[in-house]
């Protein structure tokens, strides 16, 4: 096994047929998200899922080594979201608040789900003032204040089986979201996109830099919810991340208060 690690290592530091996933392939084969992935889509819509592979592809031959962010720029995203019905923000569970001495999630709805207690209750919502204190400190609760502004749908990401069940299928099969913001470890950012690409989805991947899963173990960990720490994102790209969010307020914004329907584990605008 160590051999097949050390193989599929070279083949992603060379970029073999333009793929950086043979690594993570091999160490995924007994798991079940990328046997679903593969025959709900893959093989159910091969035209779509080649076309997708063939981007991937291309994304890889001009990052010239470097991480690959999403299928768009995030510079990008305001003049793509404005041509969209449907634009999702997808923070990752990890951003809600974590009490390290306790050693548990202060979260009122909980930590591994993909729910948000402001979300469930639009009233407080816009009321920051009126927000639980514990919201205050989660990197999740002002992402969807700013959602709610532009009538973007949100779905908080836990395990990679329930995100290709909950945003890679809709997509692909034309139901869902197909352009958004993604909030995740670097470890996952080349899988991710590969994931998009081939979901034709558009979206702008933004990393963690402080809490973040940096090996497999940790990352497989935090795929079932083992995640003691919080994580964050750097300054800077969270203010390019506002900047874009404002951009759209002004392009789609809406003054009247949306309402949210929690369905398939996104909360979809209802109205």
């Amino acid at each position: 096994m160590n051999f097949l690690l050390h193989a599929t290592a070279v083949l992603d530091q060379k970029a073999f047929l333009s793929f950086r996933l043979w690594q993570f392939s091999l160490r995924n084969l007994f798991r079940l998200f990328p046997w679903y992935y593969l025959f709900r889509i893959l093989l159910r819509y091969p035209l779509r899922s080649f076309r997708g592979f063939a981007l991937y592809r291309r994304l890889v031959k001009r990052s010239h080594s470097a991480q690959i962010t999403g299928t768009a720029a995030l510079d990008d995203m305001a003049h793509i979201g404005r041509t969209t019905n449907r634009f999702l923000i997808a923070p990752g569970y990890c951003m809600k608040p974590y009490d390290y001495t306790r050693q548990r999630s202060l979260c009122p709805v909980g930590h591994f789900n993909h729910k948000c207690f402001l979300l469930n209750d639009i009233n407080i919502l816009y009321h920051p003032d009126r927000w639980p204190k514990v919201c205050s400190g989660c990197g999740i609760a002002p992402l969807v204040l700013q959602a709610a502004h532009i009538r973007a749908d949100v779905y908080i990401m836990t395990s990679a089986l329930d995100i290709a069940k909950d945003v890679y299928v809709p997509a692909i099969e034309k139901k869902g979201a197909r352009c958004g913001i993604f909030f995740l470890c670097p470890y996952s950012l080349e899988p991710f996109t590969f994931g998009l690409a081939t979901a034709a989805i558009k979206g702008a991947l933004v990393p963690f830099c402080r809490g973040d899963c940096k090996t497999h173990e940790e990352w497989t960990n935090a795929d079932v919810g083992i995640k003691n720490d919080q994580t964050f994102v750097a300054e800077e790209s969270w203010r390019a991340v506002l900047a874009q969010l404002e951009q759209l307020k002004s392009l789609r914004g809406c003054k009247e208060r949306v309402v949210y329907d929690f369905d398939g584990h996104v909360y979809r605008l209802y109205s």
